[in-house]
């Protein structure tokens, strides 16, 4: 019995210490002077602030895309830029072999129509009466071909057809008649192959841009011809694509003075190296951020054209030709329309989380700023550079600071 009183004494007291322990834990979690030295403020402390002066560092390069490897082909008559179209056809065969087992083959004996076929990708609405210029043209075109050294070759008296296109046609495939004399392949050089230069004009000065080869939609030149006796019943088309294409026009403007350049063909891009405040990239939560650069003159290129242009961080800084990080969920975006004046804002959010989530000084504290499409647009961004006082880059960064634990 006395051993069975005293386990039921201990019993006791343990219920009692648990009981009063539980008591305890409760005035101290209730009681406003004794909150845990963690306890985190109720509210988050979110702050917006501009920083000026975080570009440090800025450079322009050019020639990142090149006209003859563009996807399209801008034929423009605009007082800011002229150009054409160039495109040199394969050969045309002077014989087709109807038969596998035909080794003499039927030699063309006439042409009976020829077709030019184009594919019209963009084109700006508000320019009526449009119509594509063709011009026969030399066939020794390739990449070296420049404005000054074609100009003297597109002059009315070289047009072998106009080609009108409706004014209600935006994206079409335009096929048209060439008068088959007046496209005849060259037969001085005896290469069989053809070249022309298509051009442009409206009621207002305007652009278009048509498929190159490179886009998959490439131009066709086809010949309908008719054998020549005895075989002058047989008939064949010869489907010729580009063996080169590429377009031409009056020089860009030159680069010089202008710290942000970004677009255009030649391809430019802009090189931007950021000093951002050690809170801002290692210890703040942004919620956005917006880079905000002044325009220096208005946005150039096609009449009513719009583009992006894309902040992409650098992964190995070697100017020019740095390494740029190809993933795009770490991108920052921008969209500019030609005619605007003022500021141009691209955002920046994705990026600064990138910097903060890679530690150390591992990944350059830098983007490139760059046009997309970058092959297929003549809109170009002329911006001050970080040096130039006022007008110099500035970013805008909406951010959540830390926790500061303790007592409040």
């Amino acid at each position: 019995m006395a051993r069975t009183s005293v386990w039921l004494s201990w019993k006791s007291a343990l219920a009692a210490l648990v009981t009063l322990g539980s008591i305890a834990c409760q005035e101290r979690l209730t009681s406003p002077g004794r909150c845990p030295e963690l306890c985190p403020p109720n509210d988050l402390e979110i702050e917006d602030t501009t920083l000026v002066g975080v570009v440090v560092s800025d450079s322009s390069f050019r020639g990142y895309v090149l006209p003859h490897e563009s996807p399209v082909m801008v034929v423009s008559a605009m007082d800011s830029f002229t150009s054409v179209a160039v495109i040199r056809f394969d050969a045309r065969p002077s014989r087709w072999f109807p038969t596998g087992g035909d080794t003499a083959g039927v030699r063309i004996g006439a042409v009976d129509s020829v077709t030019l076929d184009v594919r019209l990708l963009q084109r700006d609405t508000a320019a009526k009466n449009l119509e594509l210029l063709v011009y026969r043209i030399p066939v020794d075109q390739d990449s070296a071909t420049t404005w000054d050294s074609l100009v003297t070759l597109i002059d009315d008296s070289r047009i072998i057809q106009v080609i009108p296109v409706h004014d209600t046609v935006t994206v079409a495939n335009i096929v048209y008649k060439i008068p088959p004399a007046a496209i005849e392949p060259d037969t001085i050089t005896d290469s069989g192959m053809v070249a022309i230069a298509i051009g442009v004009r409206a009621d207002r000065r305007t652009a278009v841009t048509l498929f190159s080869g490179e886009s998959g939609a490439s131009p066709r030149l086809r010949f309908y011809v008719r054998g020549e006796a005895p075989n002058d019943t047989l008939r064949n088309t010869f489907n010729l694509g580009p063996r080169f294409d590429t377009f031409v026009g009056t020089p860009t403007p030159r680069d010089a003075g202008f710290g942000i350049v970004v677009g255009n063909l030649p391809a430019a891009r802009a090189l931007l190296r950021f000093e951002l405040p050690q809170y801002i990239v290692d210890s703040t939560s942004v919620l956005r951020a917006s880079l905000q650069l002044r325009l220096q003159q208005p946005v150039s290129g096609r009449p009513n054209e719009t583009f992006s242009i894309r902040a992409v961080p650098v992964l190995r800084d070697f100017g020019g030709k740095s390494v740029l990080i190809p993933d795009t969920s770490v991108q920052g975006r921008g969209t500019v329309t030609v005619g605007d004046t003022g500021t141009v804002v691209i955002e920046m959010s994705r990026v600064l989380r990138f910097w903060r989530a890679v530690s150390g000084d591992s990944i350059p504290r830098a983007v490139v700023l760059r046009a997309d499409p970058e092959d297929a647009t003549l809109g170009e961004l002329r911006a001050a550079r970080g040096g130039a006082g006022a007008s110099a880059p500035t970013m805008r960064v909406t951010f959540i600071r830390p926790y500061r634990f303790g007592v409040p």
